[in-house]
Formats: C-alpha cells, structure tokens, sequence
C-alpha cells in the first residue's frame, strides 16, 4: 500500500498528541516523529489554522482541538448508530447496574461508539 508521506506525519502527530492533555512542545514532537523542528512548524502551524491543533499562548505547547471529535461525531450522527442503540444500553445499564458500551468493529479493531451507567451510587466505572 502506497502512502503519502506529509499524511502519515499529520496522522502519526494526531496520535502522539492524543491523551497528552497538557499538550507537548514542539521540540518533543519533532523528537518523536524524527521530524526537523522547522518541517513541524510547518505542520503544526496548518494545523493550528485548520483548528485541529492549538497552542498554549503561555507555554508554547501544542494539543489537539475538539476538531476531529467533531468531526467523528458529525460522521457517527450521519450512521444513527448511536440514536438506535442507547435506548438498549440504557434499558440494560439500568437493569444490570453495569456499566454497558457498544462498539463497532472497524479494520480489525473495536470503535466505542455508545455507552451507558447503570451504577447509581457508590463505585462508578468509567473507562
């Protein structure tokens, strides 16, 4: 499979800022992806213009926006997946006081795409 080298860089950039809350600085990305800090300023920066990244005005560092959730979400409402399925998983959360999610298997891998708390009071899981 033939891939296009800037893509697979702003892909491999959305995954190490993933679950990075406090975002990273641009030295630690460039590090991560063997990238020269010049080309990912550049990719940062269109980024950042698209609204899929943001920059710390106080600490430089760099995290991704709500864009791609956005977007995710747009294309899940699109499917109506969600909107079939949680009347089901609130019936069963509230029935068995789990906590219940539905995924999707999408190239070889599970989606969470929906979930449901059953648990009242007490000790709550939430993955």
């Amino acid at each position: 499979m033939a891939s296009v080298a800037s893509i697979d860089r702003c892909l491999d950039l959305f995954e190490s800022l993933s679950g990075e809350t406090d975002g990273l600085p641009l030295g630690v990305l460039a590090e991560q992806l063997d990238l020269p800090k010049s080309a990912m300023h550049r990719l940062l920066a269109t980024l950042v213009a698209r609204g899929f990244a943001m920059q710390d005005p106080v600490t430089q560092r760099y995290s991704l926006s709500l864009q791609l959730a956005r977007l995710a979400f747009r294309h899940l409402d699109a499917a109506g997946l969600p909107d079939v399925a949680q009347p089901v998983l609130g019936r069963l959360a509230a029935e068995t006081g789990e906590h219940v999610r539905l995924a999707v298997l999408e190239g070889g891998r599970l989606i969470w795409i929906a979930r449901a708390q059953g648990a009242g009071a007490g000790l709550r899981y939430d993955p």
